[in-house]
């Protein structure tokens, strides 16, 4: 086989799978999360972060507010 001809079948190949998850995606609804009431605990908590730098925010009945900060 070609390498021309390699390339077609990979562009193809790529352009399939991108086609399959386009249609995955469409409907995300179900996976966000919102909190409507306090939590017990921090296992209440909500993430946030960007990969590198991380924090757990939770409002528990004990304290107006409670963080943990972490870098990876």
């Amino acid at each position: 086989m070609t390498r021309p001809m390699l390339h077609r079948y990979f562009l193809g190949i790529l352009l399939l799978l991108n086609a399959i998850g386009g249609k995955a995606q469409n409907n995300i609804a179900p996976y966000n999360v919102s909190w409507t009431s306090q939590s017990l605990n921090s296992s209440g908590s909500m993430p946030m972060g960007n990969g590198d730098i991380g924090a757990n925010l939770w409002v528990d009945q004990n304290s107006p507010k409670r963080w943990i900060l972490k870098k990876a």
